[in-house]
């Protein structure tokens, strides 16, 4: 990678004369040089490097100057391109400016005028840099007031992560949070599939740079095997694009982590890495303040399910009603997809259950089995039943489409399954499932329990 404090310039030239001389001439300016004998050792010097100045021969063997010059601005077209020939025509010229030169010097050349033009050339970057970042902030704080006004969890993670993909131009990214009560780092947004080879893609809820990340709250930029800031944290370096991670902070706590691909290789700049850093830093606060209001929202609204859920129970007596009862307000209120009661009798058993889509068989004889051994495992032996003398019944809710073909079930992200037992007192198991693991695990387990609590006291 570049020297941070230099501005790296990248000469091309078929000569080794040419290239001492060049360099020679840009000694008393501020620069890194990199030299390359041909057009194919400069495209790949290039694109391994991406300085933001290419100096470069038109008539080269291989891949001419003029090619070279088409093929940086296809990747980059804000690179600034010098032309150079010792033998100048109109034709090569013109050419040369309508794909994308900045300017045509004619060999030989005066080292002043060389370093001259050269100059002129860092000062145009850093011109293009400037209004690119004037243009990306405008861009930023409309992005800031949208998400200041938000209150939804949602809303914030969908603008923050669009305009973080749109404003850093990443072809492929995720944005996690981090999930407390797994203690891990969670995919909440992605746009994909991320490259092979990258740092999230074989698994991305575990990729070393989003844990790193989050475990030091400092942003890092990987290109290959290199980093900055450089760290031994085992990233991989087979892969050839540049990967910018950085940390959503609200105070000192980091809530997740936004990481941005490109798989061309194209280097985060110090400037795109502030900007990220801002936005993240609000989408970060936004999204701690949002998770606190919808936290209070939805304790309050918690309440009120519970206490009317209670009310509903009044002159019930009859356990399929129950059941049905407390189905009907998990499909309601609950992102659960399929939810089931083990009742557990003296010789024969059932399993009552209801789905939001039909579901097969085989799925629902691997639910029965699962929840039939946590009930086993939290009864003393005597008391243990065999799943194959259980007996699977749905039940059809009041709005449900009934007769369509089974559909393939994904495996469920969120299971949770409640034994009822209470000392001597048994009375079987309760399953939950869904296909997307709650934002908030804790909060659903709580619910859940509270609404058991209220159809325990019922049942006993």
């Amino acid at each position: 990678m570049a020297n941070k404090d230099k501005e790296l310039v990248l000469i091309v030239d078929d000569s080794e004369d040419i290239l001492e001389i060049a360099k020679a001439a840009l000694e008393d300016l501020d620069v890194e040089v990199i030299t390359a004998p041909n057009g194919e050792a400069g495209l790949a010097l290039f694109l391994d490097r991406r300085p933001r100045i290419v100096v470069t021969d038109i008539f080269m063997p291989g891949i001419t100057g003029i090619e070279l010059l088409k093929r940086i601005k296809a990747v980059d077209e804000t690179v600034q391109v010098l032309v150079t020939s010792g033998f100048p025509d109109v034709n090569s010229a013109l050419e040369a400016s309508h794909a994308g030169a900045l300017d045509f010097l004619v060999k030989p050349f005066q080292a002043e005028m060389y370093a001259s033009k050269v100059a002129q050339a860092i000062r145009t970057s850093k011109m293009v840099q400037e209004n690119q970042a004037l243009t990306k902030l405008a861009a930023l704080h409309e992005t800031s007031l949208r998400i200041s006004g938000m209150h939804e969890v949602s809303e914030i993670l969908d603008a923050a992560f669009e305009s973080a993909m749109k404003s850093l131009s990443g072809v492929n990214g995720m944005l996690l949070l981090w999930d407390k009560t797994a203690a891990r780092l969670k995919v909440v947004r992605e746009r994909g599939p991320l490259p092979a080879g990258s740092p999230a893609a074989d698994d991305p809820e575990f990729c070393p740079s989003a844990r790193w990340t989050a475990r030091n709250r400092k942003s890092i930029r990987i290109h290959g095997a290199k980093t900055i800031p450089q760290v031994e944290a085992g990233f991989p370096g087979t892969y050839s694009g540049s990967t910018l991670v950085v940390p959503l902070m609200a105070s000192d706590e980091v809530v997740g982590v936004v990481s941005i691909n490109r798989p061309d290789g194209t280097l985060f700049s110090d400037m795109e890495l502030n900007l990220a850093e801002v936005l993240c830093a609000q989408a970060g606060s936004a999204v701690s303040n949002a998770t606190l209001y919808d936290s209070l929202r939805r304790k309050l609204s918690e309440l009120s399910l519970v206490g009317g859920y209670s009310e509903k129970f009044i002159g019930v007596v009859d356990l399929g009603e129950v059941v049905e009862r407390l189905f009907s307000t998990v499909k309601s209120n609950l992102q659960i997809d399929l939810c089931g009661f083990l009742s557990v009798k003296k010789r024969y058993h059932d399993f009552l259950y209801w789905g939001r889509e039909d579901v097969s068989d085989q799925k629902v004889v691997s639910i029965v089995q699962s929840t039939v051994d946590r009930y086993n495992a939290v009864v003393p032996d005597e008391m243990q039943i065999n799943g194959r003398r259980v007996k699977p019944k749905h039940v059809a809710l009041a709005g449900d489409v009934t007769g369509t073909t089974p559909v393939p079930v994904l495996p469920f992200r969120y299971e949770n399954i409640i034994p009822l037992v209470w000392g001597t007192e048994t009375l079987g198991a309760l399953y939950f499932g869904a296909q997307d693991e709650p934002l908030d695990v804790a909060a659903m387990n709580s619910l859940l329990s509270s609404l058991i609590s209220q159809t325990r006291i019922v049942l006993t």
